[in-house]
């Protein structure tokens, strides 16, 4: 769906694209785990703004590799 956006109004800000979720939203991981690890990886392929945590960042590591 390609639609116009009106421009922005000086000192406004402009609206993201609502089509474009990957560009307007960040996720967040707490635990690199056996679940956590896999879920956040394929939402980095995705297209997705992630951010992981993990008491031990070693195990968090790997996923830099995902981006």
């Amino acid at each position: 769906m390609n639609t116009t956006q009106p421009q922005a109004q000086p000192g406004t800000a402009a609206r993201p694209d609502p089509d474009d979720r990957a560009a307007t939203t960040e996720v967040a991981f707490l635990g690199t785990g056996r679940m956590g690890a896999p879920m956040a990886a394929n939402l980095a392929r995705g297209g997705f703004h992630v951010r992981v945590w993990n008491r031990t960042a070693a195990h968090a590591e790997p996923l830099a590799a995902e981006g």
